[in-house]
């Protein structure tokens, strides 16, 4: 195991043990794996997931995914 990769989880078992992953958004609920945009590269997905999740989409990007996803 590299350094990093120790590192990173020294930090996950002190934040399980601190429970600092208690009551997470979401927790106990299922994983939506749908495809939101069928047809584009899975690079750009990753990186409209990334966005999205860090709340930098915003609802005019949100609705060109819709006209996107139903003119196909």
């Amino acid at each position: 195991m590299d350094l990093f990769s120790r590192i990173a989880e020294d930090k996950i078992k002190e934040a399980i043990k601190n429970k600092e992953f208690e009551n997470l958004r979401g927790m106990g609920k299922p994983l939506d794996l749908s495809d939101e945009l069928p047809g584009m590269s899975a690079e750009m997905k990753m990186g409209y997931r990334m966005l999205k999740n860090a709340g930098y989409i915003s609802d005019q990007v949100d609705l060109r995914k819709e006209l996107i996803t139903y003119e196909k």
